[in-house]
């Protein structure tokens, strides 16, 4: 896979970072039977402007099928940036970041409740504390529909 992050708000105003970054990455995806598929990517976020200010990215986990349109997922996700960060973190933050690495895991439920309809409610849980503010869990439901 390859992704592009292009700056297109003004990162004065918190509406982005103000560079243009460069994701490529390899995706794996293997289905095991009719009730476990295993999924695993790792990728590059590469910072355009200064390639020290990029970061790892990787993913690893699976879905299992409960019933025949009941499926619960979960899967690690990692960041590990290269390097310390080359601007320090603006007043009024009583903290200093030297190095942001971050490892969460997402769990949820799926439930195809129509035929080309999909629910799904997830949570994402920080497993690691290291990387300034982050909330305790951040929940998500979404409902999609196929046409």
């Amino acid at each position: 896979g390859l992704g592009l992050s292009l700056p297109t708000g003004s990162a004065d105003d918190f509406q982005g970072t103000g560079t243009t970054r460069v994701l490529p990455g390899v995706i794996a995806s293997r289905v095991l039977g009719n009730r476990v598929e295993l999924v695993a990517n790792v990728g590059m976020e590469l910072d355009a402007s200064d390639v020290d200010r990029s970061a790892v990215r990787w993913a690893l986990g699976g879905t299992i099928s409960i019933v025949e349109r009941l499926a619960a997922p979960i899967v690690f996700l990692g960041r590990h940036e290269l390097s310390a960060p080359a601007d320090p973190i603006p007043v009024p933050f009583f903290f200093q970041i030297e190095r942001s690495h971050a490892v969460d895991a997402s769990v949820g439920l799926r439930w195809h409740f129509a035929e080309a309809a999909l629910l799904s409610a997830n949570a994402l849980v920080p497993l690691t504390r290291s990387s300034g503010l982050r909330a305790d869990v951040v929940p998500t439901v979404s409902v999609e529909w196929r046409f």
